[in-house]
């Protein structure tokens, strides 16, 4: 197994994302508190709709709204343009469990919650350890089997003082 790291380069694909997420594994007993800074990895999903997608991760960088995620006990919100606490959009419960696709303990991101609009209460969040972070993919409920959207990590923010 390769060994996953907030800061390594980006994988291309989702199959490759895949393999390492099923070697990890959920072993806290609390959940995540504060804010994490988020990472893109990989994208996946329906190959027509995210065709413009199939480059680089690191691509879009400078330009990702997306800031990370906020935690705070059993709920959590998505940190979007700013770092300010008020731009939370996309919120979740929280709640350790079972993987949809492999059955292995798994902290869950479950956006089925009424803040969001219908179109958002489809995705579930699945989130295990690797050193320092957490490796997260994101999923899209189907009537069907659910489609992989994204693979993305997520580190601890931490605030450094001054003397």
């Amino acid at each position: 197994m390769t060994e996953i790291t907030e800061t390594q380069p980006r994988y291309t694909t989702i199959s490759q994302m895949d393999e390492e997420f099923a070697q990890l594994e959920y072993t806290a007993t609390v959940f995540p508190e504060g804010f994490f800074h988020g990472r893109i990895l990989a994208f996946g999903g329906p190959g027509f709709l995210l065709a413009p997608l199939q480059l680089p991760a690191s691509a879009i960088d400078g330009i990702n709204p997306w800031r990370g995620k906020s935690f705070w006990g059993d709920r959590g919100a998505n940190r979007w343009i700013s770092d300010s606490r008020d731009a939370h959009y996309g919120h979740f419960r929280v709640e350790i469990g079972k993987s949809v696709l492999d059955g292995r303990k798994t902290l869950l991101l479950d956006y089925d919650v009424p803040e969001n609009p219908a179109l958002l209460r489809r995705i579930l969040g699945e989130a295990r350890q690797i050193p320092g972070a957490y490796l997260c993919r994101m999923l899209y409920r189907t009537g069907a089997a659910p489609l992989e959207l994204l693979y993305f990590t997520l580190k601890k923010e931490t605030q450094v003082s001054l003397p």
